[in-house]
């Protein structure tokens, strides 16, 4: 068939799929233009998305000593004013702790129960309401807009599912990383709708990815609209209570005597307290106000199914992708992506004072999260550092004991011979020996010499491979470098030498 029968085919194929999720609200029928995203889809969910929990791997045990020594280090020589830290693994909290001041003027310590703003973490929450009220079959994720919010741009063309996986085009309202001036002033969230997603769309739905505060927004309300009930009584009764998440909070005194101080700072000046984004901005995008623990908590039901179905879950956490079949490293709420061959789901948070980022792998039952009331330090550091305690440790094979000499010393020999077009073949294994004939041998030759003498040979790693030693060299001349792969069996016959162009 043509590509764009193979296409229709699949669409309807699709279709019929998910109608026995139990996705699509009673009756609602789809047309064809949007049954495209829903092949690109489900495309993307054979190729990374995350499954519900069949099985716990193996990570390194954390050391609490270790990671708060790290932590208060960090902040003896950072400019943070306060960071709270909590971490499972193997569905178990095993690190808790908060450093520094949840208010400097006062010297309020952060502590455990400090409420920080998690931010852009709350649209994990948003789309989670989204997909609870689909599984009710009180409204269908490829719901038009237009069935909520008539006059918006496109509104017949953007779907819920475009809103929640940021590929509507809708302008966003909050793009720059200090408040504006018009954040100061109170609003509702409707009037920020009006203003930024009647403008005309940026790109065609589905055919990019772009961060949008205005999508979740536009969810937050039509989870108003079909519960009959405010986001914050929602949220609540939905997920907040049922998890006994005690110590998280929304607009709008999201945590009362609880809530740490914001602070900002202009380039390296000292931090100062910032005020928060005046109501009715951030809403179902970014007001949540929550500890760690709690967001771990949250974590923890979500990968194990307390919150979700399994069909909504493998929806939340599968990858969108483009009308061009790239993806977009983003499903419902959560950026995917793929580390050490585990699917890792997260979402970081920004608001005027505070950082967050919330980072979960179900295939270990593990996570973090990170707040921090100054939005002047980075988190990326913070992260690197946590991030490898929630994988199972990448397992190898010993490296065999090799008879002669060393990978550098070999390596060196052999290019020599190349260099030279002699070679004792007595060192090569039978297959390479045969593989390097002596037309091969000539060509070698004359290109080895021209590279005349290397200025530096480095070994990167020798790692098994088939019961072999695989070493990795890194060969660095005047004009040129190369990486060389050599491997070798237990008996020191080489089996390969060959070089590649960096």
């Amino acid at each position: 068939m043509k590509l764009t029968e193979n296409i229709e085919a699949s669409a309807w194929k699709a279709i019929s799929v998910l109608k026995t999720r139990s996705l699509f609200a009673p009756g609602q029928q789809i047309r064809l233009a949007g049954a495209v995203a829903i092949v690109a889809m489900l495309a993307s969910a054979e190729s990374l998305s995350a499954q519900p929990i069949t099985g716990t791997a193996a990570t390194k045990p954390l050391d609490p000593k270790e990671l708060d020594g790290y932590f208060a280090d960090q902040l003896s020589h950072k400019p943070f004013v306060g960071i709270s830290v909590a971490v499972v693994q193997g569905g178990k909290m095993v690190f808790c702790k908060g450093y520094g001041y949840a208010c400097k003027e006062t010297k309020r310590p952060a502590d455990n129960n400090t409420r920080f703003a998690v931010a852009s973490v709350t649209k994990e929450f948003t789309a989670a309401c989204i997909l609870l009220l689909s599984e009710e079959g009180k409204l269908s994720v490829y719901d038009p807009v237009a069935k909520y919010f008539p006059d918006l741009a496109r509104a017949q063309d953007v779907r819920l599912l475009d809103l929640m996986n940021m590929v509507s085009g809708y302008r966003d309202c909050y793009p720059l990383d200090f408040l504006l001036r018009e954040q100061t002033q109170s609003t509702t969230p409707d009037a920020v709708i009006d203003e930024y997603a009647k403008q005309a769309l940026d790109f065609e739905p589905g055919s990019r990815f772009s961060y949008s505060n205005t999508n979740y927004l536009i969810l937050g309300r039509v989870v108003e609209k079909v519960s009959g009930k405010s986001y914050q009584e929602f949220l609540l009764e939905q997920i907040l209570e049922p998890l006994g998440l005690i110590h998280s909070g929304f607009e709008t005194d999201p945590a009362g005597s609880e809530a740490a101080q914001g602070y900002g700072s202009f380039i390296v000046s000292d931090p100062q307290p910032v005020p928060r984004e005046a109501a009715g901005w951030m809403f179902s995008a970014g007001a949540l106000y929550a500890t760690p623990s709690d967001v771990l908590t949250w974590d923890l039901a979500l990968m194990s199914g307390k919150i979700l179905t399994p069909e909504s879950y493998r929806l939340m956490t599968t990858v969108r992708l483009r009308t061009n079949g790239v993806g977009t490293g983003y499903g419902c709420g959560l950026a995917i992506k793929e580390v050490n061959g585990q699917i890792v789901l997260s979402h970081s948070g920004g608001a005027n004072g505070f950082r967050s980022f919330n980072e979960f792998v179900p295939s270990t039952q593990s996570a973090f999260c990170i707040t921090m009331n100054s939005d002047n330090v980075s988190k990326d550091e913070l992260v690197k550092h946590i991030e490898p305690l929630l994988l199972p440790a990448v397992t190898k094979g010993p490296v065999p004991t090799i008879a002669g000499p060393e990978p550098l010393t070999i390596a060196t020999q052999l290019f020599a011979a190349f260099q030279q077009g002699k070679i004792d073949r007595s060192l090569l294994g039978s297959d390479f020996d045969a593989f390097l004939t002596p037309e091969r041998l000539e060509l070698a030759s004359a290109s080895f010499r021209e590279l005349g003498e290397p200025k530096s040979v480095k070994l990167l790693s020798t790692v098994e491979r088939s019961g072999m030693a695989y070493s990795e060299l890194e060969f660095e001349f005047e004009k040129a470098g190369f990486l060389g792969d050599l491997y070798r069996t237990p008996d020191g016959k080489v089996q390969e030498f060959l070089l590649f162009a960096k």
